[in-house]
Order: structure tokens, then sequence, then C-alpha cells
């Protein structure tokens, strides 16, 4: 009998991802635009990443691999304090599912 799949190949963008990022925007103002669009261009490359995720092993090699390599991309453009607590909470966001 095949084994269901793992919550993270499909819950990943709905859970773990926009969690942390509705969690992190709450308190912008429209006067964040520009901060706000970066966030969002982020966000928006994570999302794209759920399309390739088969098996556990798929979000376990994106979290070791791209996860990070977004992660240092995101710290050149923004904030490191926000980006820091917006990948943060994706991965806790993520344990929560196991």
């Amino acid at each position: 009998m095949q084994q269901p799949p793992h919550p993270l190949t499909y819950k990943f963008v709905r859970y773990c991802v926009n969690k942390a990022y509705s969690r992190l925007i709450a308190g912008f103002r429209e006067n964040d635009a520009n901060v706000l669009y970066s966030i969002e261009t982020i966000i928006n490359e994570l999302r794209n990443a759920e399309n390739g995720f088969k098996s556990l092993k798929d979000v376990v090699n994106f979290l070791t691999g791209d996860f990070l390599m977004e992660y240092k991309r995101a710290i050149s453009t923004l904030r490191s304090d926000l980006v820091t607590q917006l990948f943060r909470d994706i991965l806790t966001n993520c344990m929560e599912l196991d």
C-alpha cells in the first residue's frame, strides 16, 4: 500500500510560507510599498518551489539548498532583521507540520 504524501509536499506554501508572510506584513503601512514589493518578490519565488515537491526528500533538498540561497539573496536587498524573521518563521511553521 502506498504511503500518503507528507504534509510538507503540499502545505509548504499554504501553511509554511503564507503564515509567515502574513505575520511579517501585519504591521506594515501603505508607505512601506517598496519593502512590501521586495518581500512579495521573495515570497513568490518560495511559492513556486512547491511545484517541484514530489516527496519529502524534495522538500528537504530545497530547504537545505535553494532556500538558503533565497535567504542570502533576500538579505542583500532587504533589512536583515525582516529577512531573518521571515525565513525563521517559515522553518518554524514547517516544523509544526512534521
